[in-house]
């Protein structure tokens, strides 16, 4: 995902995410968020009507990866994105919370539940970054 919509989902400016990344450099490993080159970005500005405006900056952008995005989310202090750290956090605890006597004495269930849950969060984030993207993408004109 590119910066500007990276910062436009969690409602901060591109600057500011860039500056929160830069700040914390070592929370973003290459394998988290790397440049673009000249070239991904002249494809990035041809291919995605939304980011026409990428191809007056000097600039090149970052793009993030998945584990980017959530890392970005801890680093920001916009509503959106302390919403989805939070989120994110609760998740993994939910993930990691003791299983009850059934699940115990029953590792298929325990098997099971893991999967169903796995599924659920799934679905949930997936939906949250579809509904975010949305957002992004098709914003609803100003009347």
């Amino acid at each position: 995902m590119i910066d500007a919509d990276l910062a436009a989902i969690y409602g901060v400016a591109t600057r500011t995410l860039n500056q929160a990344v830069k700040r914390n450099a070592m929370r973003f490993p290459a394998d988290f968020v790397f440049r673009v080159s000249a070239g991904e970005k002249q494809s990035v500005i041809t291919n995605c009507d939304h980011l026409a405006r990428l191809r007056f900056s000097k600039s090149l952008p970052w793009a993030y990866t998945e584990h980017g995005a959530i890392m970005a989310a801890m680093v920001l202090n916009s509503i959106a994105a302390v919403t989805m750290s939070v989120y994110v956090v609760r998740a993994f605890m939910r993930m990691r919370e003791e299983p009850d006597e059934e699940q115990r004495n029953d590792a298929a269930g325990l098997t099971r539940s893991r999967e169903r849950c796995d599924m659920e969060e799934s679905s949930r984030i997936h939906s949250l970054a579809l509904a975010a993207t949305r957002r992004v993408l098709f914003p609803r004109s100003r009347r």
